[in-house]
């Protein structure tokens, strides 16, 4: 369970730097 964690905070910040770098 602990890995699945931070596998989608993974995702989750690399989706929010996408967001920030396409600005």
């Amino acid at each position: 369970v602990d890995n699945w964690k931070r596998e989608h905070i993974l995702q989750f910040l690399r989706e929010k730097v996408k967001s920030v770098s396409e600005v």
